[in-house]
């Protein structure tokens, strides 16, 4: 029989276990079973600890040892474990055949997985295989510990619990008895393995609690050859320990068959030395009152406080004398212990031990008391029953409770509980403390960003996913899920942008010093995906298979970008718009720069071989086996790990892809072949049940950890985070799937209970985690922190703690306390000033006057919070200082203009970078282009804030880009109108037609088919709906300028033209110059300093393209706009800057007749005399509108709009600050699309919290009165 090891902490069993393990021979292996990787390290240090050494441990599961126990006794056959994969997939294959019948008992399984709503293929195959894979856990969850109670019935071809033939039971009894059925797959299988003699025929397979009761029917065959060997010769013996409970099967596999075959050893935590097995829960309670009610009511008649409500709750029991601890989680624990001690007739070994004796001592006691924690550990050892009395302790550190806003607020509030408790205690190690989270997910990355970046704290993650790790499994996720995608541009580049993807094809080789090779250049790669406008499929037939069936051309896929970059090296553009024809299709070359040609050879290698490598595994069909080759070839060639210590999550990738070969194990006919769906399945299922193991107890700094992977190792402080109400226990949900909450009718009945609804030994999640709560709460020393989010991140609402804390408050109130238990509940800002009394008199007041064994500890040690604390408390005691009064508004921000150089300098010499100066010919290079002083004067805010951040007004994610253009962007468009239209006036006559007119659709389509072909414009309907407003737009364009000009198209010919001063854009001259083109140097304007002083002269460049301007017979100007839709006022600003610049250089001379006209698309005009300005009023006004533009004030909150709306009321001085400020008070109160101003588009967002400008009439008059007088005179 087992010898059993009992104790309340964990390392008093360290001792038993060391004196069983020097009873060896040294060179002999032990064999320990643990629950987890944690404990199998701690065991190894404090064995080393003990005996000096720790060597030759072997640590193991428990099925691995019961089934390598009896392996050797089963010698003579040849078998493997059936694993759950190998019966998921078996199942997957009755349920297909099952649902293809009419049979009704299968019309529930078939409602679910093809419902009457629509519902995908795909998503229906999958819903198939998590059925699939809930009812393999199911089947075996039966067999653990419903074995003789289910599938004996089920064996004999019935059901356990409903007799409905279309039930529940009905159909998983079905699906159970075509697998294990006496004619079952793995039934047949296994009979053909025993009779095969081929060599490479496949194993007989077998569960776990089948290959016992395997070994129970042949041990009783007292000849077989198989128990030849003595019964003496026992194997080594076994050592179990920190398991908590364990399930009905694996009891009865170690009494009955693995004791029979070696030595077994439990050691095993148990919270109470005394006898604790008769202990109800409060469940338990309940029940025992309803059926003992009618007899004991004369019992609790002289009990007149307790209504009938309150006995049958079970909770109120005045006579009740269980330990309320053990009784509240301590249910699978106690059943435990209980079947424990049956296996060894009641016999164990004591390790116990008294609780710690660390005490505080209060200030009215002349002996320290008990702690909280160690008094309530040393009532449940000893099951002290619930207390009639308090203690009067008072409230120590050695129980503490947190309440914290959110999540980040809990971390921030533990780190500095834990530097606190460093500094105060130097019995304390960074590595005796432990940080449990129920939910890992959802607090590693606050305990990274608060223990690193904000307090520098040691520590270390056990069962967390490094940030490298898993990246490499999206990686993976996003190369086996390509092929079922429509490999947009996102999903290329989402693993492209992989960094573990990456490190496979850098082509960066080190060889001693030197490196060969470029590394790749990913910005690159996506810069041509947007200019050869990739969006979707791989080629035209691939579109096609998604369903773009309104194509026309070869646009938007991979195969079209990489022949036009292919060609860009081969060939040149062929005359005319660029199109390259080679038979029926039509390709437009890229321009592709000789120095990129490598890169972009490399670029279309890798995404070729990446899309033939994945584009058809939805069509083939193979074995496990061959998938698990193929797959890990494709993950070796793809894919690496970007750092050494995640070489073991690439190792499990290349393992679970590998372990699909146990797919094929199970039938008869040989291995299935699969399709990749049903692979890629598998894999995703394998990824989620992997650990990896990254840290073990006792290493440096805290140890971090969810609750499973700790259990039950002792430290010193404990700190369990995320201790909400319906968080933690975790909430009990019924699977209407499991027979094993059906209730089991009694008969006779029981002590009066007619069915019973668990079996012993059953533990729930709940349960599960209460006990698991219990272990921490014996095992921790000194410290225990619980903590809970106590505020709705929404609503603001009071959220409650967990039912384990409010149970553990209202037994300290009732039997421990000498005062209520007082929750500590940290403020919501890190900066309070509760933490940081010092900064207070108020504060340090109070903390004086009160006791500190009773106040309240905020301890903070984060600089930060710090700094924000004292600067905040400085405006506190600025604002009583300096209180607001009247129409002073009270403090206001100091304006940079009313201090010295001299108090500035030191201001901002550590704050800002100090330029050098430059020479005049270096200031000469500084330009500015006609378009940017537009905006200026448009909108001096966003126009500034977009030049110093280098943003444009809108940017995006070009990698995130999948959807073709059904409209052409604003830009785009109005290029290609004066694309067409500059051909239109360089068309030459014919003839002697003197009115001829240009063929406005050949001349667009010679165009658009252009862009059409490299996919920048509309295609298919999109496309000619563009084609029919666009011609409508350039026909109403001349129209309405040869009927303002009163001229025909020859002479607007000949006398119409453009300006270009300085840089020509970016391919102008490969689209070629016109007759209309006039290209000019830059404009040179220059600001004189007028004061002498150390300042030096300004100097600026302007440059870009001016409107279009005409020429009449007499020397009269016309500036033209054109625009697509009517113009607004403030299109003015074009005509006035043009008319100031060409007068600044001497283009026009003064005096001369300039008519300003705007053309719209829409068959509109409109027409304004220009009065000319003097060459030096022009000159003086750029000069002082750049330096403007360069000044620190430059960036002021006054949209064109404003000034144009509030010029018509023809106001003075103050009465226009004032009707500017409501002006724009009602604007910014509107909806932000009623705005209708420019200021409302750019990179400042928030308007309204953007200061108006001091003056905005002097501002109006000195940026604007030009304006008025030039043009809106």
């Amino acid at each position: 029989m087992p010898l059993l090891h009992y104790s309340n902490r964990l390392e008093c069993l360290i001792v038993p276990l060391a004196q069983e393990l020097e009873k060896r021979d040294p060179f002999d292996s032990a064999e320990i079973v643990v629950p987890n990787f944690s404990l199998e390290k701690w065991i190894s240090l404090k064995l080393a600890q003990f005996q000096g050494i720790a060597a030759n441990l072997r640590f193991i599961t428990l099925e691995k040892a019961i089934n390598e126990g009896l392996q050797k006794k089963l010698s003579g056959r040849f078998y493997a474990l059936l694993k759950s994969e190998t019966t998921q997939c078996l199942l997957l294959e009755v349920l297909r055949k099952k649902l293809k019948t009419s049979d009704p008992l299968w019309l529930p399984v078939r409602s679910y997985i093809t419902p009457k709503t629509k519902l995908s293929p795909e998503a229906g195959e999958h819903r198939l295989y998590q059925l699939a894979g809930r009812l393999t856990h199911l089947f075996m969850e039966y067999e653990l510990s419903r074995n003789d109670e289910i599938l004996t019935h089920w064996l004999a071809g019935r059901n356990a619990f409903d007799q409905g033939p279309l039930g529940t039971e009905s159909w998983q009894r079905e699906l159970w008895s075509e697998l294990f059925g006496p004619e079952g797959k793995v039934t047949r299988h296994n009979r053909s393995a025993r009779q095969s003699k081929s060599v490479d025929f496949q194993p007989e397979l077998y569960t776990l609690p089948q290959l016992c009761r395997l070994y129970s029917s042949e041990s009783k065959q007292q000849n077989s050859i198989l128990y030849s060997q003595s019964s003496n010769n026992k194997l080594k013996p076994l050592h179990i320990f920190g398991v908590s409970y364990l399930s009905s099967f694996h009891q009865k596999a170690l009494t009955e068959q693995l004791a029979n075959l070696r030595d077994i050893h439990v050691y095993t935590l148990n919270p109470c030395m005394e006898f604790w097995e008769d202990v109800q829960s409060f469940g338990e309670s309940k029940a025992a009152a309803r059926r003992s009610l009618e007899a004991e009511r004369q019992r609790f008649e002289k009990y007149e406080v307790l209504s009938e409500t309150e006995i049958e709750m079970g909770e109120l029991f005045q006579d009740e004398e269980d330990n309320p601890f053990l009784q509240a989680w301590g249910r699978p624990g106690r059943e435990n212990i209980k079947l424990l001690n049956q296996w060894s007739a009641w016999c164990f070994e004591p390790w116990f031990a008294d609780a710690d004796s660390s005490a505080a001592q209060t200030e009215n006691s002349e002996k320290p008391q008990q702690s909280v924690l160690n008094q309530l550990q040393q009532d449940i050892l000893f099951r002290e029953p619930r207390r009639a009395e308090p203690l009067n302790l008072e409230q120590d550190e050695s129980l503490v409770v947190l309440a914290c806003a959110n999540p980040r607020r809990e971390v921030e509030a533990v780190a500095s509980l834990i530097w606190d408790w460093i500094r105060r205690d130097p019995d304390l190690q960074l590595n005796e403390c432990a940080l449990i989270v129920h939910d890992m997910e959802l607090y590693q990355h606050e305990i990274e960003q608060v223990f690193e970046s904000i307090y520098n704290l040691p520590y270390h993650l056990i069962d967390g996913i490094s940030g490298s790790a898993s990246r490499l499994e999206d990686a993976a996720n996003s190369l086996l899920g390509l092929c079922f995608t429509e490999y947009t541009r996102r999903d290329i580049f989402s693993l492209i942008n992989n960094p573990c993807f990456l490190q496979k094809f850098d082509d960066t080789v080190s060889a001693g010093k030197n490196s060969y090779g470029e590394p790749l250049q990913i910005q690159q790669w996506l810069q041509w995906a947007d200019e050869l406008n990739v969006f979707y499929g791989i080629d035209r037939e691939s579109q096609e298979e998604h369903g773009y069936l309104h194509l026309e051309h070869d646009i938007y896929h991979w195969e079209q970008a990489f022949q036009r970059l292919t060609l860009g090296e081969m060939v040149s553009a062929e005359e005319g718009n660029g199109i390259f024809s080679n038979g029926d299709q039509q390709i437009v070359p890229v321009d592709l720069a000789e120095e990129w040609s490598a890169e972009a050879a490399r670029f279309m290698l890798i995404v070729r071989s990446l899309i033939a490598d994945t584009r058809d595994l939805p069509k083939w069909k193979m074995c496990g086996k061959d998938w698990g080759r193929y797959l890990q070839t494709l993950l070796k060639t793809y894919l690496r790990p970007i750092e050494e210590a995640d070489e073991e999550a690439f190792q499990n990738l290349l393992r679970n892809v590998l372990a699909f070969r146990d797919l094929d194990l199970g039938d008869e006919s040989g291995p299935r072949q699969f399709s990749f769906s049903t692979i890629f399945e598998f894999f995703k299922q394998k990824q989620q049940s992997a650990t990896v193991h990254r840290g073990h107890y006792l290493a440096e700094g805290v140890t971090v950890s969810s609750f499973k992977p700790m259990r039950p190792i002792p430290f010193k402080a404990v700190f369990l985070l995320g201790m909400g109400e319906g968080l933690f226990p975790t909430p009990y949900r019924r699977d209407n799937l499991d027979l094993r909450h059906i209730p089991v009718n009694l008969n006779p009945a029981v002590e009066g209970q007619a069915i019973r609804e668990r079996r012993l030994g059953d533990v729930s999640v709940t349960e599960r985690d209460r006990y698991m709560f219990l272990e921490t709460l014996v095992s921790t020393r000194k410290h225990l922190v619980l903590s809970y989010v106590s505020r709705n991140d929404r609503t603001d609402d009071e959220l409650n703690p967990s039912s384990i804390i409010q149970t553990l408050i209202d037994e300290l109130d009732s039997g421990y306390l000498k005062a209520k238990y007082e929750i500590i509940r940290h403020p919501l800002k890190p900066y309070s000033l509760e933490y940081f009394p010092e900064l207070s008199a108020e504060q340090i007041d109070f903390a004086d006057n009160q006791n500190p064994a009773s106040k309240t500890h905020y301890p903070n040690y984060d600089p930060a919070a710090f700094y924000q604390a004292r600067a905040f408390r400085m405006r506190e005691l600025f604002d009583q200082e300096f209180p607001s009064s009247g129409s002073s508004g009270g403090f206001q921000r100091i304006s940079p203009d009313w201090l010295s150089p001299e108090v500035m300098l030191p201001i901002t010499a550590g704050a800002f970078r100090i330029k050098a100066t430059e020479s005049v010919a270096v200031k000469q290079l500084s330009s500015v282009a006609f378009s940017r002083l537009r905006k200026f004067l448009e909108s001096p805010l966003q126009s500034t804030a977009g030049h110093l951040l280098g943003l444009a007004e809108d940017e995006e994610d070009v990698s995130e880009k999948v959807d073709e253009p059904l409209v052409l962007v604003r830009l785009s468009e109005w290029l290609l109108l004066r694309k067409v239209w500059n051909m239109g006036l360089n068309v030459p006559a014919k003839g002697s037609q003197q009115k001829s007119h240009p063929e406005w659709q050949k001349l667009y389509r010679l165009q658009a088919q252009r862009m059409e072909l490299q996919g920048e414009m509309p295609t298919g309907i999109f496309g000619e709906a563009m084609q029919i407003r666009h011609l409508r737009i350039l026909k109403n364009w001349q129209k309405q300028l040869t009927a303002v000009l009163e001229t025909d198209w020859n002479s607007l010919q000949k006398n119409l033209s453009q300006f270009y001063f300085g840089a020509v854009r970016k391919g102008k001259f490969n689209e070629g110059l016109t007759g209309t083109d006039r290209i000019l140097p830059a404009v040179n304007i220059q600001k004189e300093n007028p004061e002498p002083s150390d300042s030096e002269n300004m100097y600026f460049k302007i440059q870009g393209e001016t409107e279009w301007w005409y020429t009449d017979e007499s020397g009269n100007r016309y500036v033209i706009y054109f625009s697509e839709r009517e113009s607004k006022d403030k299109a003015w600003l074009r005509h006035f800057l043009d008319v100031l610049v060409l007068l600044a250089v001497d283009i026009i001379p003064e005096g001369t007749q300039v008519t300003g006209l705007c053309i719209t698309g829409e068959g509109k005009r409109k027409s304004r005399k220009i009065h000319l300005p003097s060459r030096q009023q022009a000159q003086d006004y750029l000069a002082n509108l750049l330096q403007e533009m360069n000044t620190e004030h430059a960036a002021v909150l006054m949209p064109v709009e404003s000034v144009l709306e509030l010029a018509k009321e023809n106001l003075t001085g103050a009465d226009y600050n004032s009707r500017y400020t409501e002006w724009m008070d009602a604007k910014l109160n509107s909806s932000s699309e009623n705005l209708g101003i420019s200021s409302q588009y750019g990179p400042v967002k928030f308007l309204t919290d953007i200061a108006y400008p001091e003056n905005p009439h002097q501002l109006m008059n000195r940026r604007f009165q030009l304006f008025f007088e030039t043009v809106l005179v």
